[in-house]
């Protein structure tokens, strides 16, 4: 491994550990405690009823203190656990009956003192809300969610009573925010076709907490899958799609502007969702000219991809980003005492190694913290098919038991970085030194 600033391992073998995704802080408000999740294996992912030790660790001793334990978790999302503001409190997904749910914990006492009606994505502390979607839902649509409930809404394409949720910590109201079936027919005449199932996920609000972004995904008549950038009020008001094609990872650079991995042509994508495409004669043609016509597209710079500036206005404006200095897909978090920074990461390369990165957009400068190899081992497949039983048979169709297998086992360890709350290091998850591990990237020097 290669190193330009100091990295800390904050907990040790032989138990494996790990917070998540990169678009939750990890820490308290002191960053002296950072929430994590405790499994004995990661060579498989979840099954029904398998369950992760809830906790945290202190960042000086590496201590990890066993609150409770979840079984609504997976392992590149954790179980979205996350702080409620300053407070010493964090909420954490469980199933509670027969549906997934929330619960509140007390990281003084390490006791649970509440439960939430509905799950957590994401939520502002402030105004109690928080937002969610059917975890069984993105399960069974090949997403990240929780196995084990089944998606009570299968058989619809855009359901009228399933969606985005929202809920207030404090009050326990819940309430529907917007449907799937109001999604897929916001500004996207074309996804009403009915074989197609709509879902969404990652959902993300801005830093005043007054509007909510997600991604909108639906397949395709070729056998893609289609991804829309939307965001909606937090108040359930102005629901607009920003953008379609391919869009991966994002986050908030301002209130107003979205800084998202994705194509800024659409041109693409609009041909992909033609419903003429479902027509058989028309498939079989576009099965022979999809090759020459992917490399005619290359060619002309359409199907580029880059991170992207989008605003989140009815009209959105689209610019592009560090286009020769980040040319890869990573996982972006904004420093939150100045929003000109990002913390990001990249896949493995060639050699299976993870970079590590710093990015300024003021001067257009990188910094390359480290290099993180990913271990060379293969998942176990004794369990996959009790695993993937409750998964669309069109998503396994496109989706090989191996590759899904890996992919949602604890071996595919992305770095995920994401910011201490008082700005100090980034904590990220690794698995170069053979186990599953959360470390830190001490980078004062840098900011």
């Amino acid at each position: 491994m290669s190193y330009s600033c100091p990295i800390k391992s904050l907990t040790k073998p032989p138990k494996h550990y790990f917070f998540g995704f990169h678009d939750l802080l990890i820490s308290n408000r002191r960053s002296d405690r950072l929430l994590v999740l405790q499994v004995d294996e990661i060579h498989h992912p979840p099954y029904s009823g398998q369950g992760a030790n809830i906790g945290f660790i202190e960042r000086e001793s590496g201590i990890f203190h066993k609150v409770g334990q979840t079984v609504a978790w997976n392992f590149p999302q954790g179980s979205r656990q996350q702080w409620i503001g300053d407070t010493h409190l964090f909420v954490v997904n469980n199933r509670i009956g027969e549906r997934w749910a929330a619960q509140i914990y007390d990281s003084d006492s390490e006791k649970m003192i509440e439960e939430l009606p509905e799950s957590v994505h994401t939520m502002c502390a402030k105004s109690g809300l928080a937002f969610s979607m059917n975890y069984s839902r993105i399960q069974r649509l090949g997403g990240y969610g929780y196995i084990g409930l089944s998606d009570t809404y299968s058989e619809e394409a855009a359901p009228s009573k399933d969606g985005i949720y929202r809920q207030n910590i404090y009050t326990k109201l819940c309430s529907l925010l917007i449907s799937l079936q109001e999604i897929a027919a916001c500004q996207n005449d074309s996804s009403l076709d009915r074989s197609r199932h709509h879902y969404v996920t990652h959902l993300s609000l801005n830093p005043s907490g007054t509007r909510l972004a997600f991604l909108h995904r639906y397949r395709l008549p070729d056998g893609g899958e289609m991804t829309r950038l939307m965001t909606i009020g937090a108040n359930g008001e102005s629901p607009r799609c920003l953008l379609s094609g391919f869009l991966s990872h994002f986050d908030w650079k301002d209130d107003e502007t979205i800084f998202i991995w994705g194509r800024a042509n659409q041109t693409a994508s609009k041909l992909r969702s033609n419903l003429l495409l479902r027509n058989k004669l028309v498939a079989s043609i576009i099965k022979y000219l999809k090759s020459p016509l992917r490399k005619m597209l290359r060619n002309t710079k359409l199907l580029n991809l880059s991170f992207l500036l989008v605003s989140d206005f009815e009209t959105p404006t689209v610019s592009k980003v560090a286009e020769e200095l980040i040319t890869e897909d990573g996982h972006p978090m904004f420093y939150p005492f100045n929003r000109d920074w990002i913390v990001n990461d990249t896949y493995p390369d060639h050699d299976g190694y993870r970079t590590l990165m710093l990015y300024q957009f003021s001067k257009n400068n990188r910094i390359d913290l480290g290099r993180f190899k990913m271990i060379n081992e293969l998942p176990e497949m004794n369990l996959i098919n009790e695993i993937v039983q409750d998964i669309d048979p069109r998503v396994l169709k496109d989706f090989p038991l191996s590759q899904y297998a890996f992919t949602r086992s604890g071996l595919h360890c992305d770095l995920h970085p994401r910011w201490l709350a008082d700005g100090s290091g980034v904590a990220f998850d690794s698995i170069h030194e053979g186990s599953r591990q959360v470390y830190l990237a001490e980078i004062g020097t840098y900011l």
